[in-house]
């Protein structure tokens, strides 16, 4: 049985199979509880309960907790700064340029700051999105200290009367604290060039991760202040309970949500839309642009 996938009518019998689908899909202990509690409350005056009856008890209880999360904008600063950070694998990079993408549409005028100095890969790859996006990218050395790389990217960003700057960072895990007080230092650099400004710190987390992300985003979220979440792979992961997950434990807003491979696959978080690409498996051309 799936929760955000099944048609038939939920007995007493069936209660303990659905809960365990809860639990499977990533909901959240504190929200499945909710639920079941509900749900019990309801067939005590019923045998069963419908595909719909169980539908809107879920939205009755998830739907305020993920409101919560909706970010309404960026920073109003001029020149918004985006760190987006991560660990490895989770595709930060991709997700750089699909935001640069997505701003460019908005007639912003973007440059790329490709602070990955670890992965060469990483700044190849960015390389080759922003020259099919035509979008600005300013690259350093490998190996380069990735504050001097982001000093010397602000400075020109600033230049150049840029609007919105994206850095990319290299993936780190959370439990290496070296590498996380780098980017503690990269933060600093932003005051350093911009002292007016106060960067948004975007973190980029993987559907398919499941209840492992809440350690890396707690992690990540007391070193450096996350403004934002980020999740990819959604389109192929059927556990987007996690994001229900993350509302129980973390108050980070969810910025956008990752449903594809290509450059406009990147949409904004609205909390009703995301509960029904969850039930009703809506394919990305489903989901409203904006």
């Amino acid at each position: 049985m799936n929760i955000f996938g099944f048609k038939k009518k939920i007995s007493q019998e069936s209660l303990k199979l659905l809960e365990e689908a809860l639990y499977k899909s990533d909901v959240g202990v504190e929200t499945t509880q909710k639920i079941m509690k509900a749900l019990q409350e309801k067939m005590s005056c019923s045998s069963s309960l419908s595909f719909e009856e169980v539908k809107t008890i879920f939205y009755e209880i998830a739907l305020p907790k993920l409101i919560a999360l909706e970010k309404k904008a960026i920073t109003s600063s001029h020149p918004s700064v985006i760190f987006l950070v991560g660990v490895n694998g989770v595709g930060k990079t991709t997700t750089l340029a699909k935001l640069a993408f997505l701003f460019n549409q908005e007639h912003k005028k973007v440059l790329c700051i490709a602070a990955d100095t670890f992965r060469a890969a990483a700044q190849e790859q960015l390389d080759q999105w922003v020259q099919k996006l035509n979008i600005e990218l300013f690259l350093g050395k490998m190996g380069m200290d990735p504050s001097a790389l982001l000093f010397d990217g602000m400075v020109q960003a600033k230049a150049k009367g840029i609007d919105i700057i994206l850095c990319d960072t290299a993936g780190r895990l959370q439990t290496k604290k070296p590498l996380m007080d780098e980017l503690k230092k990269m933060k600093r650099t932003v005051q350093k060039v911009l002292p007016e400004i106060a960067p948004e710190i975007w973190m980029v987390i993987d559907a398919t991760t499941g209840h492992n992300v809440l350690s890396q985003c707690q992690e990540f979220h007391e070193t450096l202040g996350l403004t934002g979440l980020i999740i990819t792979k959604l389109d192929s992961s059927a556990r987007g309970g996690m994001v229900l997950t993350l509302a129980d434990t973390i108050s980070v807003p969810i910025v956008y949500l990752g449903i594809g491979e290509k450059s406009k696959d990147l949409i904004p978080f609205q909390a009703k839309v995301f509960l029904d690409m969850l039930f009703e498996k809506a394919n990305a051309e489903k989901y409203p642009q904006e």
